[in-house]
């Protein structure tokens, strides 16, 4: 932190570097206020957290979760510790039949950058299956890419309509 004449306290990368000036050894210092960014991270994290969609961020290289919100936990059922570092496919997440369509769609991602309304069945903790319309891209933080992708719970919807398609028939 940095604090200025006034007391007021700004978060800061400082950076040294040593040199010469003027034929003389010299430190240089580099101060960068931070305030912007911290306050995007928390604006990025706040409406990450809370969103209604299930929302996860991957490891761009490993395909490892990193993170995942507030609703990822409660809907799937697993304890936020038993996810991160962990992939899709080593907890069993995506239903069988769907394998196809996922790793589909994460080559397209690869190749594009992003995918989306990619309809996917996923497995919780319990067994239950739910679907999910799936989208996804890349995002940067600090000069690391991760993937950010977005589940929307589309199973009552799915429900509904196949009890409409027998009716009809």
């Amino acid at each position: 932190s940095f604090i200025d004449k006034n007391l007021k306290k700004y978060p800061v990368r400082i950076r040294i570097n040593y040199g010469t000036w003027n034929n003389t050894e010299a430190v240089f210092g580099l101060i960068e206020d931070l305030t912007n960014e911290q306050e995007a991270n928390l604006r990025f994290d706040k409406i990450f957290r809370n969103n209604s969609a299930v929302m996860a961020i991957t490891d761009y290289d490993n395909h490892e979760y990193v993170d995942v919100n507030n609703i990822f936990v409660d809907l799937l059922g697993y304890e936020r510790s038993e996810i991160i570092g962990k992939t899709a496919h080593e907890l069993g997440l995506i239903y069988d039949d769907d394998v196809p369509i996922y790793l589909e769609a994460g080559a397209q991602m690869y190749k594009t950058g992003m995918f989306e309304n990619r309809e996917v069945r996923i497995v919780t903790k319990k067994g239950d299956v739910l679907t999910g319309l799936f989208s996804g891209q890349f995002i940067e933080n600090h000069g690391k890419k991760f993937g950010l992708t977005v589940m929307i719970d589309v199973t009552e919807r799915k429900y509904y309509e196949s009890k409409l398609l027998e009716n009809a028939i």
